[in-house]
């Protein structure tokens, strides 16, 4: 069976916390549940650290298996808890959001976001083509429709 890269940063990041080192990784975010802070396009660099040295308001990367196996979620810690048998969990929820996620347990945790970077100029393009396209398409209907 073959190991998805998503799978390989998630056990990298867990032996690198079981040893106390530091590994960065750099992805790209999608979807809106951060919007404003992170929108789609941007890239995060994300620090494996210790889940109990996080704390609230910390912008957190998580595997999340019950999304898909390769799913890592980008969200802001709200608290940590004590959940059955005294192992920590974390409760995370999206800038956008009104809910919180589900309880996130420590060993699903990859680490705390430490840079943001901004979009890259190819996906800003697309934006400015795109938002061109769609007002040359509503002018081109008004046009059409005063006829």
């Amino acid at each position: 069976m073959k190991a998805s890269p998503a799978r390989i940063e998630l056990e990298v990041a867990r032996v690198a916390v079981e040893h106390g080192a530091r590994v960065r990784f750099t992805f790209p975010v999608t979807g809106g549940s951060m919007v404003p802070t992170l929108v789609s396009g941007m890239r995060v660099t994300v620090e494996t650290v210790p889940p109990e040295s996080l704390a609230p308001g910390d912008i957190v990367c998580w595997f999340n298996p019950s999304c898909g196996p390769d799913r890592k979620v980008v969200h802001r810690l709200v608290r940590t808890a004590r959940g059955d048998g005294g192992c920590l969990i974390l409760i995370t929820r999206g800038d956008a959001r009104r809910a919180e996620d589900p309880p996130v347990p420590a060993d699903c945790i990859i680490g705390r976001i430490v840079k943001v970077h901004p979009p890259r100029l190819a996906y800003k393009a697309r934006r400015f083509v795109g938002s061109l396209a769609k007002a040359a398409l509503a002018l081109a209907r008004h046009a059409f429709r005063r006829r």
